[in-house]
């Protein structure tokens, strides 16, 4: 197992979890040998899967974007009297579909 071989926390959705996410690919994942050539890195991670602390994510080799989970959530109070996060409800898999639709950033 790697250094980021994590269980998923399912509802962690802090910036710091939200960065693992992201940073989640490292350089052992990648099956392309030489980094220094991009394109040949892009085009190795194209369907990429990995489950993270904010649980699976992977890379969709069509449009390369993220795929991952999205979620409902709501700050409790737990029986130690600390604060933390109910999920009360999950959106598996959600892609971005600003590309389709041409909103946001996409627009242009």
């Amino acid at each position: 197992a790697s250094k980021h071989d994590v269980k998923p926390q399912v509802g962690a959705r802090s910036s710091c979890y939200k960065s693992f996410s992201s940073k989640s690919v490292n350089l052992d994942s990648v099956p392309c040998g030489n980094l220094s050539d991009g394109a040949k890195v892009i085009d190795a991670l194209k369907g990429w899967k990995h489950v993270g602390p904010r649980g699976p994510i992977e890379i969709d080799p069509k449009t390369r974007d993220v795929i991952q989970n999205e979620y409902i959530e709501q700050v409790i109070k737990k029986p130690d009297g600390k604060l933390g996060v109910e999920v009360l409800k999950t959106f598996p898999q959600v892609k971005d579909e600003c590309k389709i639709l041409k909103v946001g950033r996409c627009a242009s």
